[in-house]
């Protein structure tokens, strides 16, 4: 059986949900999404604690992707 690669196009949409999804032009979906934390009532902290996290993967991921572009622009160049 042959193996069939599908791609993912938006695997930070995939992964925290469509609030981050990718959009072009300015991407303010992490600076909404801290603002909303900020917002929060702090008698849900758990629920609060999971939007954190939440948004510490997004800025984690958004990171490796800038560092892994950056990395093969470099691998190319050469």
């Amino acid at each position: 059986m042959p193996f069939h690669f599908v791609a993912n196009h938006d695997p930070l949409a995939n992964m925290a949900g469509d609030r981050f999804a990718s959009v072009s032009g300015e991407d303010l979906s992490a600076y909404r999404y801290m603002e909303e934390i900020m917002k929060s009532p702090r008698e849900e902290s758990d629920e609060v604690e999971e939007k954190k996290m939440l948004l510490r993967l997004v800025m984690h991921v958004k990171k490796l992707d800038e560092d892994l572009l950056a990395f093969y622009a470099d691998a190319i160049s050469k």
